[in-house]
């Protein structure tokens, strides 16, 4: 999160090829489609609002009509079906109170970080969304109806699943009405963790055994389920503790995990026993590597093609130059 509140954002109706994940950057490959800057097929349409900051946290509904965001203190529901206009239809406000945010002052926290930032945003089940902000470093989770905005009573706790801090990169995604999460588990933040929460019946939430210091100072980009494999893939950067001949030295992963995973009977009760993670590498040649990853976006396989020809596309930078 960008530590300039954003009082606008703009919609870009566009699509991109981005750089090739999986494989050795392809710096040559060409865009699939292309849109030069002052085209009239590159269209921009912005909404704005005077009491609006903080957009960081974007949900489309499956028609692409439908436009949810998360703010600071307040989810919005935006149509975005019109040509040249994008316009508010709903406006949920979820604030701490002033004695939350008194608290959260008293802790040593700046004022201006201590509102409600939200930082998980999904689709629940068809009437309801699961969302989750930072509520003055105490962060809390509710269901909204996500055609009236309306919450629900009662709130559940966010640790694990929501961070504390609203500078701190986090990732989530339900599937199947229990909710994947890749955030820091603490106050100070020192214990990242990738998660499930909401599980019922016979299956039990899971999240990784932090003793075994399977995640080193990540920052999390994305999270992504692949329908056939049954697996939910975690993209982050983190600190390569087998580079330790050079200083702090970050590095891109994926990280996998099975839906099936009930966890272990012993040692790993309610711990993953499908977690496993690998380095991506993008590097062109004997240039220095572009180790950080910054984006991530999934091209589903073509109609009629196989189910396997899934591509990953991500955008990746270098922590040695801007």
């Amino acid at each position: 999160m960008s530590s300039e509140l954003m009082d606008s954002f703009c919609l870009l109706r566009l699509t991109v090829t981005l750089l090739p994940l999986l494989n050795p950057c392809l710096t040559r490959l060409t865009p699939r489609v292309s849109f030069p800057m002052g085209s009239p097929g590159r269209r921009l349409t912005c909404f704005s609002s005077h009491d609006l900051s903080n957009t960081t946290t974007l949900l489309l509904s499956a028609d692409g009509e439908k436009l949810y965001v998360g703010a600071r203190d307040a989810v919005l529901l935006l149509d975005v079906g019109h040509k040249d206009t994008v316009l508010l239809r709903s406006k949920l406000d979820w604030s701490p109170s002033e004695k939350d945010l008194e608290e959260c002052s008293m802790k040593g926290k700046k004022m201006a970080d201590c509102p409600n930032f939200i930082r998980v945003l999904q689709f629940f089940n068809s009437t309801h969304m699961y969302v989750c902000g930072t509520f003055a470093f105490s962060p809390r989770c509710a269901y909204i109806n996500s055609e009236t905005l309306t919450m629900s009573l009662n709130t559940d706790e966010g640790r694990g699943r929501c961070p504390y801090d609203p500078y701190q990169r986090n990732t989530a995604i339900i599937v199947g009405e229990e909710l994947y999460t890749g955030t820091v588990a603490d106050y100070r933040g020192n214990r990242p963790v990738i998660s499930r929460h909401l599980s019922e019946g016979s299956r039990v939430d899971l999240k990784l055994d932090d003793t075994l210091g399977w995640l080193e100072d990540p920052t999390f980009i994305s999270s992504k389920f692949i329908p056939h494999e049954e697996k939910i893939y975690f993209f982050f950067s983190e600190v390569g503790r087998e580079y330790n001949f050079v200083d702090k030295f970050i590095v891109s992963r994926v990280s996998q995990i099975c839906m099936s995973d009930v966890g272990g009977q012993r040692t790993l009760q309610r711990r993953w026993t499908t977690f496993a993670k690998a380095q991506l590498l993008c590097q062109d040649g004997s240039e220095l590597p572009y180790n950080v990853i910054q984006d991530i976006d999934l091209l589903p396989p073509a109609e009629g093609t196989s189910v396997d020809d899934i591509l990953f596309y991500g955008i990746f930078t270098s922590q040695w130059f801007p």
